[in-house]
């Protein structure tokens, strides 16, 4: 492993009296990187803050399961890497070791620029590039600006590392002019317009076409488009028409209001696009819907909008014959049969179609996975996908488990879903057997640490409130007092506002009896 860019020499300057950013260009590079600097930094790094690194490791070890084999290595010397494909927990962890010093350099892609506000001393870029994609100047300049930080430092640096072959369109975007902010509303065949249309109509905001057109007055769009020359109220009247055309929104003499589907995709937070296609979907699953297991329901609420994973032929084959063969009729049920995925493996071509349907089963199947209380690890090494994907496809369909359940109770003939999603959407917003559901409940516990409580003895939200700081520490394991202390008042907490929801509710029904 060799050091072309001098990267260690950067960090070196800066850690660990100053922290300091690393923007590569993808993932993997953030990875690589991390394990350079983690073997080139002066190892005397170590040395530094080592009981917290040591506490820190512990702390990833007991919240997260496990440690990732290159955190294991870096950490130590006060370096890691931050990307989706890290878990929320593991995020939260090393923006937290990060900001308080203990880390004091991170490895990252471009989202941390947008998404997290960790300022460093020394901000490096390592390449031009964000993916294959060269850099814009706002994504330039908002990594760039992560460079100092008001109030701690007098001052900040920002470097990027230019091949000779950029050089001249390095030269071009710093020269270039700042890059303009357009309204959102009209991406993705205008599915943010409809979308705000469909809801002030659903919330009887607006009730007529004078109002609505009150409203689209004040956006952004309407500005941007009165200087481009457009009209904004054709806009608006073109998004008004396509949404009664597809029967989400009626108008009765200039009066506009929601049809059943449209109350439906507002409530569901449903986009209006595929507010009928779903509806036609979940009728036509009901004629065959099985039960036996929960990998059709799983499938149902698998989302759609996520990125397509590549697909292994030789894989997805083996993944197809591990199923049981309850699991093996839903998938034939739903279209992706043996013969199908037979063709994917011996590489023959395939339709769109067929594609979108194998890509969709393999979330599914990966769900199904979670469901049965494997780990987001085991998952994630199992499909070959960083496990903060995973994870990511695991909040989503609950997300989407959740909009389906409002989506269904405004449509009368989907009744039988309102009955099934319900508890079966909260079982999966935590992938845990039943009896750890209760423990879940609690703000600061997570599945490991539920797991633990239970094993513990402590069944039930009752049973921590009632318990003291020193047996939770005891019999729970590598837990400290503040901790425990923190779980045993979240618990109290939660105990006082069921009490004061149930005394409420008893107090309509009192009043009810008068």
């Amino acid at each position: 492993m060799q050091d072309p860019e001098q990267l260690s020499l950067l960090v070196a300057e800066t850690v660990p009296k100053h922290s300091c950013l690393v923007f590569c260009p993808t993932k993997q590079n953030c990875e690589s990187v991390a394990l350079l600097l983690a073997r080139f930094l002066p190892q005397s790094l170590r040395e530094h803050r080592h009981e917290e690194k040591a506490s820190l490791l512990e702390t990833l070890k007991t919240e997260v399961g496990q440690v990732c084999r290159i955190l294991r290595q870096t950490l130590p010397i006060g370096v890691a890497y931050h990307h989706s494909g890290l878990t929320v927990e593991e995020r939260r962890i090393v923006e937290d070791a990060y900001a308080s010093g203990v880390l004091c350099c991170l490895t990252c892609t471009s989202t941390l620029a947008a998404g997290v506000n960790l300022p460093a001393k020394r901000v490096i870029l390592k390449a031009p590039y964000t993916g294959t994609e060269f850099l814009t100047r706002s994504v330039y300049q908002q990594m760039a600006g992560r460079a100092g930080r008001a109030g701690i430092d007098s001052s900040g640096e920002s470097i990027l590392v230019v091949p000779s072959a950029d050089k001249e369109k390095v030269r071009k975007l710093l020269e270039a002019p700042v890059d303009s902010c357009y309204s959102n509303l009209l991406q993705e065949e205008q599915k943010a317009l409809k979308m705000l249309l469909l809801s002030l109509i659903g919330l009887q905001v607006s009730k007529t076409e004078d109002s609505l057109a009150t409203v689209m007055d004040s956006t952004l769009l309407a500005l941007q488009q009165r200087k481009e020359g457009k009209d904004p109220l054709q806009t608006l009247h073109l998004a008004l028409d396509e949404l009664c055309t597809a029967g989400l929104v009626l108008n009765h003499g200039g009066e506009l209001c929601t049809s059943p589907l449209g109350r439906a995709a507002f409530k569901g937070f449903v986009a209006p696009a595929i507010a009928g296609v779903l509806r036609q979907e979940l009728w036509v699953a009901l004629a065959s819907l099985s039960l036996r297991c929960h990998l059709h329901l799983l499938y149902l609420v698998t989302p759609r909008q996520l990125p397509s994973a590549r697909l292994d032929p030789p894989t997805y084959y083996r993944l197809y014959t591990d199923l049981k063969q309850e699991e093996l009729q839903v998938a034939e049920l739903i279209g992706v049969s043996e013969a199908l995925v037979t063709r994917l493996a011996s590489g023959r071509m395939l339709k769109t179609d067929e594609q979108q349907l194998l890509q969709h089963f393999y979330k599914t199947m990966q769900l199904n996975d979670l469901w049965q209380q494997k780990s987001v690890w085991e998952v994630a090494a199992k499909y070959k996908e960083h496990r903060g994907q995973v994870q990511t496809l695991l909040a989503s369909a609950a997300t989407f488990a959740s909009a389906l359940t409002h989506f269904c109770k405004e449509l009368p003939e989907l009744w039988a879903y309102r009955v099934l999603l319900p508890e079966f959407t909260e079982r999966l917003s935590n992938c845990v057997t039943m009896e750890l559901m209760p423990l879940m409940e609690l703000p600061s516990v997570r599945k490991g640490r539920a797991r633990q409580l239970h094993k513990a003895g402590f069944r039930s939200i009752m049973d921590v409130a009632c318990a003291d700081a020193n047996v939770l520490v005891e019999k729970v394991g590598p837990i400290s007092r503040r901790q425990a202390r923190q779980i045993i008042a979240a618990a109290k907490l939660l105990l006082l506002k069921k009490a004061e929801d149930l005394q409420e509710e008893a107090e309509q029904v009192l009043q009810g009896m008068v």
